[in-house]
């Protein structure tokens, strides 16, 4: 009889040790409906949400792979939802979020998400195919891209804004002379848009038109000609062939015309 009643005051003394430990304290359900809001996902950065977890003070956060630079994690967070920055691009991160109660963490919710695609590296104009209404584009491949975005600013009249390309490199036309355009290179996969990539070029301008010869001023070592301003010029330059003695290529010619001297006669020029 002693030896029962020692191990019911024994049994007492566990059970009481473990209430007093807080080890039989509810459980905290895990948050439900935890979701990453696809519009935020970027090459950096996402954002979490869930419902609300009752009589929660607080949420803690935590991601796999480990990151030193990713904000936004951690425990004390107050609200539903967070925005977890200064993620790698085109990474697989695992998020866990548990909701705390005093000293007391709850069950935890899992949930995977795949960062976007990093901007384009070595974006750049090819300048030899730089005209007044054209230039080719090009960059450097990314891994695991699906297709590229091609957008233009100004788009006005731009053959191939608003394209997409499987290649890396686009050659735009219908473009304005003399214009600055801004080039916007987006690559795609299954997670969205990835980063972007800029790059800024002006066109070439449109030729002189109406390029005369003045008859009167045609000798056996002359020739002068004319031709229509072009909007946003500086000044002309000359090329001549076959070529001039003493004519100075590199000279800036400020009028829309010309005479050119020290000729040989019965000779055809191009000008």
């Amino acid at each position: 009889m002693d030896r029962i009643v020692c191990i019911v005051v024994c049994s007492l003394c566990i059970v009481s040790t473990v209430e007093s430990q807080g080890l039989n304290r509810p459980l905290i359900p895990a948050p439900e409906n935890v979701r990453v809001d696809q519009n935020s996902v970027s090459h950096t950065s996402v954002w979490l949400t869930w419902d609300l977890v009752a009589k929660a003070d607080s949420y803690t956060v935590t991601l796999r792979p480990i990151s030193l630079t990713a904000s936004g994690i951690g425990s004390g967070i107050r609200e539903k939802f967070t925005i977890i920055r200064g993620l790698l691009p085109n990474t697989d991160y695992e998020f866990t979020i548990r909701a705390v109660k005093g000293d007391n963490v709850g069950v935890p919710a899992v949930i995977t998400q795949r960062t976007a695609l990093p901007a384009a590296r070595n974006l750049q104009i090819n300048s030899t195919t730089v005209t007044a209404t054209s230039m080719t584009v090009t960059w450097s491949a990314i891994q695991d891209v699906e297709y590229y975005k091609v957008a233009v600013d100004p788009p006005i009249g731009v053959i191939g804004t608003g394209s997409r390309t499987y290649t890396t490199s686009i050659t735009l036309r219908g473009m304005s002379a003399n214009t600055l355009y801004n080039i916007i290179i987006i690559p795609f996969n299954y997670v969205g848009d990835g980063a972007r990539a800029t790059v800024s070029h002006y066109t070439k301008m449109r030729p002189p038109t109406r390029l005369v010869v003045n008859l009167a001023t045609v000798t056996s070592s002359t020739i002068g000609f004319q031709w229509q301003q072009v909007d946003g010029t500086h000044g002309y330059q000359l090329r001549v062939s076959p070529s001039v003695p003493g004519l100075d290529l590199n000279q800036l010619i400020l009028e829309t015309e010309f005479v050119l001297r020290r000729l040989s006669p019965d000779v055809l020029y191009l000008i």
